[in-house]
């Protein structure tokens, strides 16, 4: 999967993966990078520019010039579970069909957010889920 951003192409690809991030408190069960990766495939996705106190852990970036912050791009949807298992994303829900809706017919019982967080450097980039209520 590749995207642009201020005129630089970027590839979420296992060449550029580097740390998957579950939930500490209460992980998602059976659910890694390829699962999230597949999610997004075919997807518009429009990755915004983020910025950090901490550079990034592969290529060690340097602030631009007096920036006292380091450039990433971000991009974030959501998963909602039951039990801890995926059961749907914030890219099937139709309309009519909201995280409360799910929640009250006993579909879901936990939402969560996913980060995909990309070095604008080096496009190195990491997969980050916390718990999120919605």
């Amino acid at each position: 999967m590749r995207f642009l951003a201020d005129s630089k192409e970027y590839s979420l690809d296992k060449e550029h993966f580097g740390d998957f991030l579950n939930d500490e408190e209460n992980p998602i069960k059976d659910i890694d990078e390829d699962y999230i990766l597949e999610i997004l495939k075919g997807k518009k996705l429009d990755f915004e520019k983020a910025y950090y106190n901490y550079s990034c852990v592969n290529c060690k970036s340097e602030k631009q010039g007096k920036s006292k912050a380091y450039e990433f791009y971000e991009y974030h949807f959501y998963l909602y579970t039951k039990d801890g298992v995926v059961v749907s994303n914030s890219f099937q829900t139709e309309e009519g069909e909201s995280y409360a809706r799910l929640e009250k017919v006993g579909k879901v019982n936990n939402s969560y957010i996913v980060s995909i967080i990309i070095c604008a450097e080096c496009g190195y980039f990491e997969i980050e889920i916390e718990e999120f209520e919605v």
